[in-house]
């Protein structure tokens, strides 16, 4: 199998776009509020 068939980059679900979305927003998040200490 291919490696994008594997890791779904073919055809990306609108629920892994949304978990790596929302996950992306709390890393930028969290280093926003780390560097404002």
């Amino acid at each position: 199998p291919s490696i994008e068939g594997t890791m779904g980059l073919k055809r990306p679900s609108p629920v892994s776009i949304a978990i790596s979305v929302f996950l992306l927003l709390g890393v930028l998040f969290a280093g926003f509020q780390w560097l404002d200490q």
